[in-house]
């Protein structure tokens, strides 16, 4: 299957070309909307704004989180697992980047921006985060989290003199 890109001014569309069917994928947003979109989403979880949190996120948005192997099949669950995570975390972002128009893990496309995270808890420690989230007409329609310990891993001993150990806090 080919993929050709169109450039539409300052949006974009994907059409798929299989040999005998040519489709048009959603049109895209200009990445810095795209961009904005997510830092939106970022600023209103740490204010605990549900409804604006909802409000971002498409109706059948997908989230998974393969490091514990969940998947969010709603925009309602995602809200509502953030609601109900156990208080005392901070969200500080460090970066929020446009990767460009890529396939979602549903295999629609839409504006990929990655993010990285920083988010202390008190009396449970730091966690890192990195979020792919794809983002169509400035609504999140499906995204990928991966979050650590930081720090909370011992490294295996065959490289321990290859490195040095620090903290895991990241630099912005």
């Amino acid at each position: 299957m080919a993929e050709h890109l169109l450039d539409h001014g300052q949006r974009y569309a994907l059409v798929q070309d299989d040999g005998d069917t040519v489709r048009a994928m959603c049109t895209h947003q200009h990445g810095c909307q795209a961009v904005d979109t997510v830092r939106a989403l970022w600023d209103l979880i740490e204010a605990r704004d549900w409804p604006g949190v909802r409000a971002l996120l498409s109706d059948d948005l997908v989230i998974e989180m393969p490091a514990t192997g969940e998947r969010f099949v709603s925009a309602d669950a995602f809200v509502t697992f953030n609601a109900t995570y156990p208080e005392g975390w901070t969200i500080q972002v460090q970066r929020v980047v446009c990767g460009g128009p890529a396939t979602t893990p549903t295999g629609d496309v839409a504006d990929l921006v990655i993010s990285e995270l920083q988010v202390p808890q008190e009396g449970v420690g730091l966690f890192a985060a990195a979020q792919f989230a794809w983002v169509c007409d400035a609504r999140i329609v499906a995204a990928r989290e991966f979050w650590v310990t930081c720090a909370g891993e011992e490294p295996p001993l065959w490289r321990a003199h290859l490195t040095e150990r620090y903290d895991g806090r990241l630099a912005p």
